[in-house]
């Protein structure tokens, strides 16, 4: 029996065969753990059924008739990509980097060969259970705020959160700010009501999911918390932090900073994940490495 319920799963490839060989493995293979609830073959099509259906997992080819794999992600807000996650499924190798930007668990060969394809899949099912765990960690924290103080609506709750939380710093003149001498902390909430504050020197990264901020630090488990990663932003990247993507912002003090070649950037977080830092974000990158040759 599986072990948990079945991944609601939509897959978008413009070929009805390699549509169908897929639905097989998936029967072969993950019957009972995956069900594909929707097919796109087209950009707009593809788009059109991910609003519809809200899947947790995305099989996605890259080259598509209309377009590609990453003009329907494109499409969609920060929010709908962030309900699901992505498994390329593609003959073309070459755009590997590219995917990972956009945050894509894996990247499964065409033609599909077997040990791969059942890799790719288990890593997004195992991520898709991580982000389901989340939620529910989210949803039985508001119920214990809301059974203490059931007078107050979850709205409530939230503008309470947002007066009791100082207002971000402005961002320094200075091009690259570095770490400041003085102890600086945000204040976070996780599990219970409390407030919790947290030195700025400890955190190693913070990732967005949706509207959750996870705050990773050097010890202890992540904190969870229910404001979005740009709250913090701005206090972060005063103390010298880099943002290097839409969801993630690393202290380059606490992670590997690796230039490769002359405009790619890579990060490597204290877990050993590899990040490539996108585009709009690499110069800042550029410049903390060159600071560093000082």
């Amino acid at each position: 029996m599986p072990s948990h319920a079945p991944i609601r799963t939509v897959l978008v490839d413009d070929s009805p065969g390699i549509r169908e060989n897929v639905k097989r493995y998936l029967t072969r293979h993950f019957e009972g753990r995956i069900v594909v609830v929707g097919e796109g073959k087209d950009v707009n099509d593809s788009v059109r059924i991910i609003r519809q259906l809200r899947p947790n997992l995305l099989l996605l080819d890259i080259e598509l008739m209309t377009g590609t794999g990453f003009d329907i992600l494109d499409t969609l807000t920060d929010e709908e990509r962030s309900q699901f996650t992505v498994v390329m499924i593609t003959q073309f190798d070459n755009y590997v980097k590219q995917a990972m930007q956009y945050g894509v668990v894996d990247y499964v060969d065409k033609p599909i060969l077997t040990k791969p394809f059942i890799r790719g899949i288990e890593r997004g099912i195992k991520k898709v259970l991580e982000r389901q765990a989340l939620e529910k960690q989210v949803r039985e924290e508001l119920r214990t705020r809301i059974a203490a103080n059931p007078t107050a609506d979850i709205l409530s709750l939230l503008e309470l959160r947002e007066q009791s939380q100082p207002l971000p710093e402005k961002q320094s003149s200075q091009e690259l700010p570095s770490m400041t001498e003085r102890p600086a902390h945000i204040q976070v909430r996780h599990t219970g009501a409390q407030a919790q504050e947290v030195p700025v020197r400890e955190i190693t990264h913070c990732m967005a999911s949706g509207s959750y901020t996870f705050i990773h630090r050097q010890t202890g488990q992540p904190i969870m918390d229910s404001h979005p990663l740009k709250r913090y932003e701005e206090k972060l990247l005063e103390h010298g932090f880099l943002r290097i993507s839409r969801s993630l912002v690393v202290n380059p003090q606490l992670c590997r900073v690796l230039r490769e070649g002359r405009n790619d950037v890579t990060v490597i977080l204290p877990d050993g994940t590899a990040h490539y830092v996108e585009g709009t974000y690499k110069e800042k990158a550029i410049a903390f490495l060159q600071s560093q040759k000082r």
